[in-house]
């Protein structure tokens, strides 16, 4: 394995970063959402036109690793397959903020926490849909309810 790395060492191979390459993110972005869904198991979600012009707009300092991760957490949280601008959770003025995009993306812990708790309340607490739209199984989101300490509210007469 050194030895590869040495020999490919001797050359400088100069990659421009996304940001410059604005023509590379659309096409990323959709072999991205197929390789997401895949890794789901369901049907890749797509991009309305809002979302691809957020994702045009945006300044993408962290590279493909960073589109990588935005449209991960944008298919988790969509409502179906579609993915509106407000999904992507961009914070540069390239789409509106909203629930767990307000949270800050480095304490990723906290940003599990609130998507699933999210997802949850949309269905009603129905874990079995809940686990399909998050993209885990019934038993890992068993598993992080309990990490996180996410339990239904029970009323008490």
């Amino acid at each position: 394995m050194n030895t590869l790395f040495y020999r490919l060492d001797v050359f400088d191979i100069r990659i421009a970063p996304l940001r410059e390459r604005a023509d590379d993110i659309l096409p990323l972005s959709a072999a991205l959402l197929q390789e997401i869904s895949q890794s789901f198991r369901r049907p890749p979600a797509s991009l309305t036109m809002r979302a691809r012009e957020a994702l045009l707009r945006h300044e993408w300092r962290g590279n493909v690793r960073e589109l990588r991760n935005v449209l991960e957490r944008a298919a988790i949280v969509c409502d179906g397959n579609l993915i509106e601008a407000e999904d992507l959770g961009l914070t540069n003025g390239a789409a509106a903020s909203c629930g767990p995009a307000t949270v800050p993306a480095s304490n990723l812990s906290v940003v599990e926490r609130e998507t699933i708790a999210r997802v949850l309340q949309e269905t009603h607490w129905n874990k079995s849909r809940a686990a399909t739209r998050l993209g885990l199984s019934r038993t890992q989101l068993d598993t992080r309810m309990r990490k996180h300490g996410l339990v239904p509210a029970i009323a008490y007469c």
